[in-house]
Formats: structure tokens, C-alpha cells, sequence
């Protein structure tokens, strides 16, 4: 009875990865990279390898950045760098 519970848990996780993986698949991939200088904001939705690249001077620009593009929606998976 055990071995039947522990493989039907096995089976729930492993769907939930599954989706969890799928949802973040289907996100658009933002990566934010703090310099000494700078801040850069790197957009992969162009559907190629070359993101869209954005540069920051100052946390308030970066902000702006952050308002303008929407990056707090579900749709981007934010990576800070």
C-alpha cells in the first residue's frame, strides 16, 4: 500500500515539474546585470539569439526601464545577474 501512495506521489511532482518547467519555457527571459558603472537589461523576445539590450545609468532609470518594458508581469522570467 505504501509503494502504491509513494508512486502516485511520484507521479504528481513529476507533472508539477513538468508544468513548472513548461510555464517558465513560455516566458520571455529578462536578464539584469549590475556593473560598476552601469545596469544592463538584457530582453530575449526577438525570437533569435541577440536580445534587445537596454542600459541603465542609475536605479531610477532602471526603474523607468522596468515600468516601460512591464517587466513585473507573469510573462517574464527575471533573472538578476
Amino acid at each position: 500500500m505504501n509503494e502504491i501512495l509513494l508512486t502516485e506521489i511520484q507521479r504528481i511532482n513529476e507533472r508539477e515539474d513538468k508544468r513548472e518547467l513548461t510555464e517558465q519555457m513560455n516566458k520571455i527571459q529578462v536578464r539584469i546585470k549590475q556593473w560598476s558603472t552601469h545596469t544592463s537589461v538584457k530582453i530575449f523576445d526577438t525570437g533569435t539569439d541577440y536580445p534587445r539590450v537596454r542600459t541603465a545609468s542609475s536605479y531610477t532609470h532602471l526603474n523607468k526601464i522596468m515600468k516601460d518594458e512591464g517587466l513585473n508581469q507573469f510573462r517574464f522570467n527575471v533573472i538578476f545577474q
